[in-house]
């Protein structure tokens, strides 16, 4: 990768050493995954329409491989809650995407339905930012909206929903995963009062090779104050 710019294009150098533009998914801060130089993946669509028919998928940073395509977080947790890859969340018969809250708001990224339990709506995060010693952090950026997200999976909650928060860790090298509270305190204590009032949360490793991307492992989550 040469460069990132106007936050949707990056500048690819190719084996051949010839240059193209390729599409970044990725429109958040990307902190530690924009740096020029590292080997990066691409795919490419057959869409005649498209102007940049190149799309960035993954960044290769050391012997890290990181996933900066954030759709690709919610495809991969769907996959693993419909072959029961978290036992928690077992027992339903439905995974749903993109499903508006029945308290009005926000689209959630899924829900699970069709079980005895009530149904459980489901928030994915894309966690990408590696701090020390192997732990991951989200988010990398203040995000209002990471936030509010979190308010309304508080508030199903309270109104007898099951919620949960899943992080999907789409960096390689991490190992457990926290709340970046120095980068937004705000997300962080958001966190916290979720939690004391039921809010579910898992972190989800992620395998990343040529074939594509899977759910490998859980890791543990922790937050100061909190651990889950």
């Amino acid at each position: 990768m040469v460069r990132r710019y106007k936050r949707f294009l990056v500048d690819v150098c190719c084996a051949d050493g010839s240059m193209l533009t390729a599409h970044c998914p990725n429109t958040g801060a990307m902190t530690r995954c924009d740096v020029a130089g590292p080997e990066v993946w691409c795919t490419v669509s057959d869409r005649v329409s498209r102007k940049y028919p190149c799309t960035l998928e993954v960044v290769c940073a050391g012997e890290h491989r990181i996933v900066v395509n954030t759709g690709i977080a919610n495809i991969v947790v769907a996959e693993a809650l419909h072959e029961g890859f978290v036992a928690e969340l077992n027992g339903y018969s439905n995974v749903n995407c993109e499903v508006r809250s029945p308290l009005g708001g926000s689209r959630f990224d899924l829900s699970l339905s069709g079980g005895e339990s009530p149904a459980c709506f489901v928030e994915v995060k894309s966690m990408t930012l590696l701090g020390d010693d192997g732990a991951g952090f989200f988010p990398d950026a203040r995000s209002e909206r990471a936030r509010k997200h979190l308010e309304e999976l508080a508030a199903l909650k309270k109104a007898g929903h099951r919620a949960a928060l899943i992080f999907c860790v789409q960096l390689t090298g991490i190992r457990r995963v926290g709340v970046a509270e120095w980068i937004d305190p705000e997300y962080a204590s958001a966190v916290r009062d979720a939690v004391r009032i039921g809010v579910e949360v898992y972190a989800l490793a992620s395998n990343v090779n040529e074939l594509g991307v899977s759910i490998s492992r859980r890791l543990p989550f922790e937050i100061r104050g909190l651990i889950a």
